[in-house]
């Protein structure tokens, strides 16, 4: 028998409700997502690259707008400080990394107004 896909079977709706329904936590697992994928990834680890993060951003600020993507910045901001920046598992950064997160939230603030 061939499969057929029809409308009420595909879980679409499902998940696009799960998405509204719980913004936060999709926040957050957007921002662990591009964490595992930097930390996985030995270039991007190595580069210290906030880009995957400025990624993560956009994402949220498509789904949920302003204030999700705020939080967001936040959460990829204090991820990528802890996690990605040496001395790793620390939020002591030197002055190029803070410059870096002030560049960050210089792009990714007002792109959370558009």
């Amino acid at each position: 028998a061939m499969y057929t896909l029809e409308k009420d079977n595909f879980p679409a709706k499902q998940v696009q409700a799960l998405v509204q329904r719980f913004p936060l936590l999709i926040t957050c697992l957007v921002v662990v997502l591009v964490l595992l994928v930097v930390v996985g990834s030995r270039p991007l680890r190595e580069t210290t690259s906030l880009l995957p993060f400025l990624a993560a951003v956009f994402i949220v600020v498509r789904l949920y707008g302003f204030g999700a993507s705020i939080i967001a910045a936040l959460l990829s901001a204090l991820a990528w400080a802890y996690f990605v920046v040496e001395p790793r598992y620390s939020f002591n950064i030197d002055t190029g990394s803070f410059l870096r997160l002030m560049f960050f939230f210089g792009i990714a603030i007002p792109f959370s107004y558009l």
